[in-house]
């Protein structure tokens, strides 16, 4: 026989050494780089935050500017009517809840109506407002300040004079915007951040006027009291004078480093900008987190299995985390643009030309009888092109008006449809249209008012983000298919010199072929698990009615041997349904489940396993109950993630994945999955499924079948009755 020299396997050796000194320097570059990206990431998010909320303030203020104007230019005001000028301020405080305080003076100074009835009477003669609109005429804005009017908040005073003609001054009228009211834009804009970034922690966020003043804030409320400038906070310095951006700093009150966005206000059309700072931060800890704890978690995992391989699928993982979590930020943010749609309200005439969004007026004969300036803007039409021309002319298909016409009459009213206009150049504006009835004063329709939404960004995003997932899922399969070749040689390898060489090693070097050989059976399990998770929606089989009894029953046979081996008490309770679904992947599914309950048996104690199924409105809720060693109440939720153990390899065989696949699964089908479990006390894991349309499944098949010859019921170790077996086998998997 051949004499292989002891030194030939020195390189192994050095092999060892050298894969652990790599992978843990890569490891620790690929963190530090990791942590950049992550916080440039999230910086570039809070900037674009700072300047969504710049941007509604602005607008928020652009329209409070236009309403004043076109209530200076009002007839109520310049009437006698003092009933008529409350009436006016109650309906336009009920509208916009942000005017805290509205009034109408004479020519003298004299409040005669005003939304604070107590106000009335009052002398303005000598405010500055006053003076300034009567002297030189045109709307004053006054920064923010404590307001008298509303009992000392920081509020905006937009002001405006009342002329008669010609030029006479007939008096002022002004109005509070309160800055407490601005936090809900805040607010509504700064909550996404949390999905981003994936963090329940809520951000911080500061208004500053242009000296550095505070002006709101999120937490301690100091409006008016603090100077962020004079107390050398970077942001508010570097913000006063450069575009939106984003700084590193130490938070000076809680004493911990910050990622902070900044962005300036630019003023709107004719107002002018207050030259507003509006600050956004997270904590870096916060942003740092959820990477931290994947790091961690794969550090555990890859002082077990081969090091290379590990690093390799953590950064696949990874890609696949933030892609999600980017899908969901895009998706997030293209509900509320629906929302927002379904939320508009008809405005007063004398404001309609200012809303942003397509507003159109149409006849009961379907012709465009008015145009708003946002129509104009977002479709590209002048107004008095459109006029008197029917709204199917504006249509990229005229055949999708007669439907909407048809839900309007049923209904009264179409919310939210999708509609696609076309623009003068004959491309598609996909449109959120919700369309009303115009009625006359006694109560007979004379028409109709669309409210629009533009959504084609919002639309092409979803389609982009629809396809990088498919992607990512298919170089997700190809990678982890591709593994397996270097995988095998490097097991056979291992094989293979401890069958040729097992005499001339030592103890110590058989023991790492040994680990070597192990560690690379076990990733490819882990391979195998992978290519099987991604493959459930990729990889599907035509859907059928599937009778769940006869699945449960073939599952048990498959796993005889195992509860024989574990003496368990296996019983189906109740008569099980059937229901329409893959039948190879629900019998994965309860494989998946049968065997989680073998495997966590207690020790001594032989497996109790039931298994049930109850009608539950639109679904059936089947569920699978042990007494195993039960699940801790703060792990229920993520026992379901991929990669996520409760115990080590060495206590508990399984790769992680299984019941990741289980809820994939569910998913797939309609379905949702939960546990109620307590340490100690065994698990019960429940899943619901649709039920197929009015009770009965295809073929005239009723949902609950009449139950089979013999119930199964078994209890090995005593004896195995059974005669329902399905005519084809079952592929299981049956893995934690």
């Amino acid at each position: 026989m051949m004499q292989i020299p002891t030194s030939s396997y020195q390189w192994l050796s050095w092999l060892r050494i050298f894969l652990v000194v790599g992978v843990l320097a890569l490891g620790a570059v690929a963190v530090y780089l990791l942590e950049n990206q992550t916080v440039e990431a999230a910086g570039r998010s809070l900037t674009q935050v700072a300047a969504d909320i710049a941007y509604k303030v602005d607008l928020l203020l652009f329209e409070r500017y236009g309403d004043i104007q076109t209530m200076a230019q009002s007839g109520v005001f310049h009437g006698q009517d003092v009933q008529a000028m409350n009436n006016y301020f109650d309906l336009l405080q009920k509208a916009y809840p942000v005017y805290r305080w509205l009034a109408v003076t004479d020519g003298q100074g004299r409040i005669i109506a005003a939304s604070d009835r107590s106000s009335i009477g009052g002398d303005q003669s000598q405010e500055h407002w006053f003076q300034v609109v009567r002297d030189r005429g045109g709307i004053h804005i006054q920064n923010a300040e404590p307001s008298p009017e509303v009992g000392g908040v920081m509020a905006v005073a937009f002001s405006a004079p009342i002329l008669g003609s010609p030029d006479e001054f007939l008096g002022a009228v002004t109005a509070r915007v309160g800055l407490p009211d601005l936090q809900q834009v805040f607010d509504r804009t700064v909550i996404p951040i949390q999905m981003a970034e994936g963090t329940s922690a809520m951000g911080e966020w500061h208004l500053l006027d242009k000296d550095g003043n505070l002006l709101a804030d999120s937490v301690l409320h100091e409006e008016g009291k603090v100077n962020l400038g004079d107390l050398g906070v970077q942001s508010a310095l570097v913000s006063a004078s450069g575009p939106p951006g984003y700084v590193e700093e130490w938070h000076k009150r809680r004493g911990v480093p910050i990622l902070r966005g900044y962005a300036r206000t630019k003023g709107m059309g004719e107002f002018p900008s207050l030259h507003w700072t509006v600050l956004v931060n997270l904590d870096r800890s916060v942003i740092l987190a959820p990477l931290h704890r994947i790091v961690w978690n794969l550090g555990l995992a890859g002082s077990i299995i081969f090091f290379p391989l590990i690093g390799l699928l953590y950064w696949l993982t990874y890609l696949l985390k933030q892609e999600s979590g980017q899908a969901q930020a895009e998706a997030a943010r293209a509900l509320k643009a629906e929302q927002d749609s379904r939320a508009a309200r008809d405005q007063l005439a004398d404001v309609l030309d200012h809303a942003p969004d397509p507003i159109f007026f149409s006849d009961t004969e379907g012709n465009i009888t008015r145009f708003s300036r946002g129509a104009e803007r977002v479709l590209g039409y002048p107004a008095e092109v459109v006029v008197s021309k029917p709204v199917t002319e504006l249509l990229l298909e005229p055949g999708q008006w007669k439907p909407i016409l048809d839900e309007l009459s049923h209904k009264g009213e179409v919310v939210g449809r999708e509609v696609e206009f076309r623009n003068p150049d004959g491309q598609a504006v996909i449109i959120s249209l919700t369309l009303s009835v115009l009625r006359n004063a006694g109560g007979e329709p004379v028409g109709t008012v669309g409210l629009c939404k533009d959504v084609t960004a919002g639309k092409r995003t979803e389609e982009s983000l629809r396809i990088s997932n498919q992607e990512l899922e298919h170089f997700v399969y190809a990678i982890s298919h591709d593994l397996q070749a270097p995988l095998r040689g490097m097991q056979g390898f291992a094989v293979l010199l401890l069958k040729r060489a097992k005499e001339r090693l030592d103890q110590k070097e058989r023991h790492y072929l040994e680990r070597i050989q192990k560690g690379a059976e076990r990733m490819e399990e882990l391979i195998r698990d992978l290519l099987d998770y991604s493959r459930i929606e990729r990889i599907t089989h035509p859907w059928e009615l599937v009778p769940m009894e006869q699945i449960v029953h073939q599952v048990r046979l498959d796993m005889e041997d195992r509860i024989r081996h574990t003496h368990a008490d296996f019983k189906v309770e109740s008569s099980l349904p059937w229901v329409y679904g893959d039948r190879v992947r629900l019998a994965q599914l309860w494989a998946n489940l049968v065997s989680n309950a073998l495997k966590y048996a207690k020790s001594g104690e032989p497996p109790v396993i039931r298994i049930g199924c109850q009608e539950d409105g639109q679904y059936f809720t089947f569920f699978i109950r042990d007494n195993g060693i039960g699940i801790p109440p703060e792990f229920h939720g993520k026992i379901f993630g991929i990669f996520n153990r409760l115990h080590t390899h060495e206590q508990i065989e399984g790769t992680g994945i299984g019941l990741a696949i289980v809820k994939r699964i569910v998913d797939f089908h309609r379905g949702k999955i939960w546990v109620e479990s307590e340490e100690g006390k065994g698990s019960r894991f429940l899943f619901t499924l649709p039920k197929t349309s009015g009770g009965y499944g295809i073929k005239g098949r009723r949902v609950f079948p009449e139950p089979p010859e013999k119930t199964i019921e078994a209890t090995y170790g005593r004896e195995t009755e059974s005669s329902l077996r399905t005519s084809s086998s079952i592929p299981l998997s049956g893995k934690e």
